[in-house]
């Protein structure tokens, strides 16, 4: 970027988080279609979720229902062929007004 855009950056954090998370979200659909290029066709099957702090709109790309091999998890179960089955939770702190995972599951699991 140039200088002065550099600046005006720099000088509101909020545009500075969304520049960040806009090039995370791009960079992580990157990742799923790199994944998807070498695994198509192999029978490998790719299972993925985000970590504990990332944002739910960075984590988008995981959503993708184009692909074959790559499967986002991110709060949901998922099953391929019947075969295998992953649960993935969000976890987060409680300061930001959300349950740990363990209670989360808990709830989902009854």
């Amino acid at each position: 970027m140039e200088d002065d855009e550099f600046h005006q950056m720099q000088a509101d954090p909020a545009a500075v988080d969304r520049l960040f998370r806009q090039l995370a979200r791009n960079r992580l659909d990157e990742w799923v279609d790199l994944a998807e290029s070498r695994l198509a066709g192999t029978g490998i099957k790719c299972f993925v979720t985000g970590g504990n702090d990332d944002d739910p709109s960075t984590l988008e790309p995981l959503h993708r229902q184009d692909t074959q091999s790559f499967f986002g998890c991110e709060n949901k179960l998922v099953s391929v062929d019947g075969e295998h089955s992953m649960v993935s939770i969000g976890y987060s702190t409680p300061t930001r007004g959300k349950p740990h995972a363990r209670s989360a599951m808990k709830s989902w699991v009854g």
